[in-house]
C-alpha cells in the first residue's frame, strides 16, 4: 500500500470495498439496531484491542511465529474497525433526535474532516517531545484536535469566500 492516487489500486480496491460494504449495511436499519444492543460490548472489546496495541507499540510481543504474527496483525486491524463500530453505535443510541448542536456539527462535518489530520499531526508532533504516556497523551491531542477544529470551524465560516471550499454553507 502506497497511497499514491494514481498507481495504488489495491488501495483503491479495498476502500471502494468498504464503501459499497458500508453502504450497503447502512440500509439495513434491524442490523443498527441490534448492533446498538452491544455498544458496551464495542467499548470494552475496542478498549482491550487499544490495550494491546499500546503494548505492542511499546515493545511488547506474543512471539516470533507465524500464528503471533498473524494474531498481532489482526488485532491491529481489528482495533481501527472495533473503535469506529463503537462510535457508530455510541453515536446512533445518543443522537436519536435533531438539536441545534447536531444541526451545528452536521455543517461543519467536511471542514472538520479536512482538519481534522492536520491538526493531529501538528498537535502530536508538539506533544511527542514530551512522553505524556498512552492515556494522557491522546486523550489531549484528541482534546486540541477537537477544540481545534470547532475554532478554526467558527473562524471559516464567517469568512467572506473561504467556508465554501469547505463545504459551509450558509443560512439564507
Amino acid at each position: 500500500m502506497t497511497h499514491n492516487f494514481v498507481d495504488d489500486w489495491f488501495n483503491h480496491a479495498r476502500s471502494f470495498l468498504c464503501f459499497v460494504l458500508g453502504f450497503g449495511l447502512v440500509q439495513i436499519p434491524s442490523l443498527w439496531k441490534q448492533l446498538c444492543t452491544w455498544r458496551w460490548h464495542f467499548l470494552i472489546t475496542a478498549s482491550c484491542s487499544y490495550a494491546y496495541c499500546l503494548f505492542a507499540f511499546h515493545g511488547g510481543s506474543l512471539g516470533g511465529s507465524w500464528l503471533a504474527k498473524e494474531t498481532n496483525g489482526f488485532i491491529w486491524s481489528a482495533n481501527m474497525w472495533l473503535w469506529t463500530l463503537t462510535l457508530i453505535v455510541w453515536a446512533q443510541r445518543r443522537f436519536t433526535q435533531s438539536s441545534p448542536m447536531l444541526r451545528y456539527l452536521n455543517n461543519g462535518v467536511f471542514c472538520f474532516y479536512v482538519l481534522h489530520q492536520t491538526l493531529i499531526i501538528v498537535f502530536a508532533y508538539w506533544l511527542t517531545p514530551l512522553a505524556l504516556g498512552p492515556v494522557l497523551e491522546p486523550v489531549i491531542i484528541i482534546s486540541l484536535v477537537g477544540l481545534g477544529c470547532v475554532i478554526l470551524y467558527e473562524l471559516i465560516r464567517r469568512l467572506p469566500v473561504l467556508p465554501i471550499f469547505f463545504g459551509i454553507t450558509r443560512k439564507s
